[in-house]
Formats: structure tokens, sequence, C-alpha cells
């Protein structure tokens, strides 16, 4: 049992990979953040394109599909 302390505006979708490697946060500012676990989830990276709420996310292995209010669907590659 562990509690990550999200930052503003995040998050509005999470999605953990199958592994637990990746934990990815979709947020209402339209970023992306990814959390990579060592011993904790530490934040990798933030991805953003749009700055459109991310509404829904699948993380499957190293490819997350995120969706937002701007009806578009991303498409990323966590492991870069």
């Amino acid at each position: 049992d562990f509690g990550l302390t999200a930052q503003a505006a995040c998050p509005s979708a999470v999605s953990l990979a199958w592994s637990a490697q990746f934990l990815a946060a979709g947020c209402g500012d339209g970023a992306v953040r990814i959390y990579e676990h060592s011993k904790d989830f530490l934040l990798a990276k933030e991805l953003r394109d749009t700055n459109q709420m991310i509404n829904s996310m699948v993380l499957f292995g190293q490819i997350l599909a995120a969706g937002g209010d701007d009806s578009k669907i991303r498409i990323y590659d966590v492991s870069q």
C-alpha cells in the first residue's frame, strides 16, 4: 500500500502497466505524466500535445493510448 501525490490538475485518469513498471496519470491540464517504478513510483517524463483534459487511458506494456476532451486518441511509447 502506498500513496502517490500528484501535481495540480491531475489525475483525471490513471493506468498501470500490467508489468507494474509504469504508471500513467492523465491530467486536467492536458499533460500525461509517466511514473516509473523502481522502489517507488518516480516521475519519469511528462508528455503534452494538448491543453484539453485527458479523461481515458490504457497502458499495455510500454504503449499508452490516451483520449481527451478534444476527441483525439493519442498513442505514446512510454519507454522513449
